[in-house]
């Protein structure tokens, strides 16, 4: 069996798709700054955004194994929804994320960048968005694939 060949239109669908659910993550972290600024976690080590984040990171993992059950009984719709759901819990990871590492650098002392715990989270963060981003994208991908009917029983 061949494999359907991506037709442009459907790239440029999948990339637009995702600069959006990434800035408007991105916007919405720097929306949750704005109305909580990083002066009201000054007492805590860590951002509770960390804590936000893992939250939605699980309700995400949650609807895509919904979304495989779903599709594997033919209930396409749901399929759907579920990757909706997981495409909203990836822009609010996004968002969360976003506003713990700011949060996290704003706090930083410059002179103990180098021995600092909170240069080693932030890194470590960091690196955790930049995969989870990629698998973002993914997620796009599969959800557009998902709305031209790519998937059924028989796929997964």
């Amino acid at each position: 069996m061949n494999p359907r060949p991506v037709h442009t239109w459907f790239v440029f669908v999948w990339v637009g798709v995702t600069v959006v659910i990434v800035a408007a993550g991105l916007g919405a972290g720097q929306l949750l700054m704005a109305l909580f600024p990083a002066r009201l976690f000054a007492s805590t080590r860590f951002s509770p955004w960390f804590a936000a984040s893992s939250l939605v990171l699980g309700l995400g993992s949650l609807s895509l194994t919904q979304a495989v059950a779903a599709v594997q009984r033919e209930r396409q719709a749901q399929f759907r929804n579920r990757l909706h759901t997981a495409s909203l819990c990836g822009v609010l990871f996004v968002a969360f994320q976003a506003a713990a590492l700011q949060h996290l650098f704003q706090w930083q002392n410059p002179q103990e960048v180098q021995v600092s715990d909170r240069t080693l989270v932030g890194v470590a963060a960091s690196l955790h968005l930049l995969h989870f981003l990629m698998a973002l994208f993914l997620l796009v991908y599969v959800t557009v694939q998902a709305h031209y009917g790519r998937y059924d029983h028989e796929y997964t």
